[in-house]
Parts: C-alpha cells; sequence; structure tokens
C-alpha cells in the first residue's frame, strides 16, 4: 500500500503530507494492535525518514524505533529460540533495525542522548548473547559496527574491503567492466530519459531506497530470484554475463 505511493508517478519517491499522515497514523494504532508493530516499524522506516522537501521527519524515525523495539516481546524472541525460528520471527529485523535506529538518534543530536543510547546499547548487548552470534558479536561495540549481512549469514567474515582477487565474483567483474560500463553509459546517456533510465526504474518495483528526495537512485537486476527484465531489454550482455553466476543465480537476496 505505502510503497506504491512512495514509488509515485510524480517521479518524487516520497510520501505526500496525506499518505505520511496515514503512516504515522498505522504507527500510532500498533502499540494497541500488535500484529501491525513490525509491519508499521516498515513502513516509517522504509518511508517515514524523509519530507518531499528533503527534511528529516525525526520524529518518524523515533516511531520506527519504538515499535521495532516493542514487537520483540510480542514476536516471542529469545536467545533460546533455535536459529531456524529466531529468522521465521524476523527477530534479527526486530532486535538489529530497533538498536541501530537509536544510535542513530543518540550519535544525530544531543537531546535525549543518554536514553537512546542506553536503548541501543541494551539490545546490543543482549544480541551479543544470542548464540548464532557468538563469533560475529566479537566485533560489535556499537549498533554501527553491524552489517545486515552479519544477520543472515553470522559466520562469514565481514570486512569493509576485500582483495578483489580472492572473491570470484569480484574478478568476472572487474574482467568485464568494459561491457558493463559502456550499457550503463547507453542507459544513463540515452536521448530521451524516458527510453534508458528512467523507462528502467519505472520497472523496477521492487525498489527499497532511504535517499532524500531527489537524490540518488537504485535499480535491482535482479532481486529474489526476480531479474529485471526491462533492465536486460537495455543491457543484454551484462545480464547475460551475471546470468552465469551461481552466486546470482541461486541467490535468494537482492543483487
Amino acid at each position: 500500500y505505502f510503497e506504491r505511493r512512495y514509488y509515485n508517478n510524480e517521479n518524487k519517491w516520497s510520501l505526500n503530507s496525506a499518505d505520511l499522515e496515514q503512516a504515522v497514523a498505522l504507527g500510532k494504532m500498533a502499540f494497541n494492535e500488535m500484529p501491525l508493530a513490525l509491519a508499521a516499524a516498515q513502513v516509517l522506516y522504509l518511508y517515514g525518514w524523509f519530507a518531499r522537501s528533503g527534511e528529516i521527519l525525526r520524529q518518524n524515525v523515533i516511531l520506527a524505533a519504538q515499535l521495532f523495539h516493542v514487537s520483540i516481546n510480542y514476536a516471542g524472541c529469545s536467545r533460546d529460540l533455535p536459529s531456524d525460528h529466531w529468522l521465521y520471527l524476523a527477530c534479527d529485523v526486530r532486535f538489529g533495525h530497533a538498536a541501530m535506529l537509536y544510535t542513530w538518534l543518540a550519535q544525530s543530536e544531543g537531546r535525549g542522548y543518554n536514553e537512546f543510547h542506553e536503548q541501543g546499547q541494551q539490545l546490543l548487548s543482549y544480541l551479543k548473547t544470542v548464540p548464532r552470534f557468538a563469533e560475529a558479536a566479537k566485533t560489535w561495540t556499537s549498533a554501527f559496527d553491524i552489517n545486515f549481512n552479519q544477520f543472515r549469514y553470522p559466520d562469514i567474515i565481514s570486512k569493509p574491503i576485500w582483495n578483489a582477487s580472492k572473491v570470484p565474483l569480484a574478478v568476472v567483474l572487474e574482467e568485464h567492466y568494459a561491457t558493463f560500463r559502456a550499457e550503463l553509459e547507453a542507459i544513463i546517456n540515452a536521448g530521451d530519459v524516458e527510453d534508458g533510465y528512467e523507462a528502467i526504474r519505472r520497472a523496477d518495483v521492487s525498489v527499497e531506497s532511504l535517499s532524500t528526495p531527489g537524490g540518488w537512485d537504485a535499480i535491482r537486476i535482479v532481486r529474489y530470484g526476480d531479474w529485471n527484465e526491462a533492465f536486460c531489454t537495455f543491457a543484454p550482455k551484462t545480464c547475460a554475463l551475471l546470468r552465469t553466476r551461481k552466486e546470482l543465480v541461486n541467490c535468494p537476496y537482492v543483487f
């Protein structure tokens, strides 16, 4: 419901004031209708950060953090759950998003620092006791030390910079850089933007973005196993190359 209003035909990728009011109303209602808490938190987190002017709506961020937080107990998230059930209940999302949002709130404004910082650290401290994060948690001193990949793959090494020669997919991307760049430039430099980038962006209904209105955009090539065929029409060589990679073809998430 809110995604269609956020990624709208006005090409502004933001909620208008009426839709923002609805999102906030949903969030407030969720405190009394707990099954809605996670969904309402996601709506505010994904679509309620900014007004169309680009202004950060801090109260919406606070509301999102609080909803992620209260959804933890409702879902029954516990360190004692088997890993499969922990993931099924989206406990990583509930804990992780609440901890990171509280940490951002604490660091972005002096007022309320202690309260938000304490809440973020309490959630982080609990996450570090969850058995599936035993190894990854050794590097977590702040919620900002966490990345989303660690929630799903906690035992895989996480680094900000990798030696490309050690990552097979990176080797392929570098080897075919000229092909990727040529097709991308053709899209960007199309005589009529509606015949290139905009046509692809509008076809990408699965986009999620926290960029400010009028800021940067993103286009997914393959998401949850579904290929963006509009993109592949414009960049057939790129898609043909990427379809040969098992890391992408067999990946249930995003590229």
